[in-house]
């Protein structure tokens, strides 16, 4: 009897170890199976990394040069070890938009026992240029909308000798508050706060003829040599507008924003004999916004990545 028990404990202990051997096993190949299926998030991870950085890169070459934004996207790619070959890359017909795509096979270590030595992980994306609907730093101007070619000059404000847009204004707009010292400060630094497509400004009336220049002077002194063809986005000498429906208020009034454009600051101006008029060249430019889908296009953009 006794015999017989303690052949029973035996043979539950061999059962145990068997179990056990079996539980081990089974552990160590889910332990594998995270190892690799943790290698192809990482993998898919750094691909998507690279995708959306790619495109965020290569989009600011548009919509003036899309060949030069896929060249700028290939460099990226192969910077990061991705071969441009292997990588689908699209621009759109309106030249705003651009995307790639891309897959690699991936190594396996631990899957290779049930024959995946490799497995395939794919990334893309997409960032489109918008134009801004939501400005900080814009300058204190309110220029009516018109259609403008690049590098055609815009009076961005009137002086006393062309005449007023409307009696007592000549497009100078009174952003947070009014009075000389408000507006000069705003030319010469941008609006410190944000002005939104569809908001109603103020005017700001009187032709202000020395803060006009003395801004105006300072901001071409900071950057004299450069042209409207050769000035870079940080150059002093482009200044955001609020473009608006129209200039029709007498006196100190209310303006209706409808976009934003971006001129080059052309020439100085001679603060003497009444003179304030501001002569600026219309460009194109990528900056820093809010782009909602809202407002016309005039040629400042903001950059999103498209879902």
């Amino acid at each position: 009897m006794a015999r017989a028990r303690r052949g029973r404990r035996e043979n539950e202990r061999g059962s145990v170890a068997v179990i056990v051997a079996a539980a081990m096993v089974a552990i160590a190949g889910l332990t594998a199976l995270g190892t690799d299926v943790g290698r192809l998030f990482v993998e898919k991870q750094r691909l998507a990394g690279v995708a959306d950085a790619a495109v965020l890169a290569a989009v600011t070459k548009l919509p003036g040069d899309p060949p030069g934004a896929v060249t700028v996207l290939n460099t990226y790619l192969s910077k990061n070890n991705i071969d441009p070959a292997t990588a689908t890359i699209q621009v759109s017909s309106d030249r705003k938009e651009i995307s790639v795509a891309m897959a690699r096979q991936v190594d396996m270590t631990f899957a290779r026992v049930i024959g995946v030595r490799q497995s395939p992980v794919a990334a893309g994306a997409t960032a489109r240029i918008a134009p801004i609907s939501g400005m900080f730093g814009a300058v204190p101007l309110g220029v009516p909308m018109a259609a403008w070619n690049i590098g055609q000059q815009v009076n961005l404000k009137l002086d006393s000798h062309s005449g007023s847009v409307a009696p007592g204004n000549y497009q100078a707009l009174a952003l947070g508050k009014s009075g000389a010292s408000s507006y000069e400060a705003n030319l010469m630094n941008g609006y410190q706060n944000w002005i939104r497509v569809n908001q109603w400004v103020e005017t700001e009336t009187g032709n202000m003829a020395g803060p006009t220049a003395r801004a105006v002077n300072a901001r071409i002194a900071s950057d004299p040599t450069v042209t409207w063809e050769t000035a870079t986005r940080q150059s002093p000498r482009l200044v955001k507008v609020p473009i608006l429906r129209d200039y029709e208020v007498n006196g100190r009034g209310e303006v209706l924003v409808i976009g934003f454009a971006v001129f080059f600051l052309e020439g100085a101006l001679d603060s003497g004999g009444g003179k304030g008029e501001i002569v600026g060249r219309f460009v194109s430019m990528i900056s820093e916004g809010e782009a909602n889908g809202t407002g016309p296009d005039l040629g400042l953009y903001a950059i999103k990545l498209v879902q």
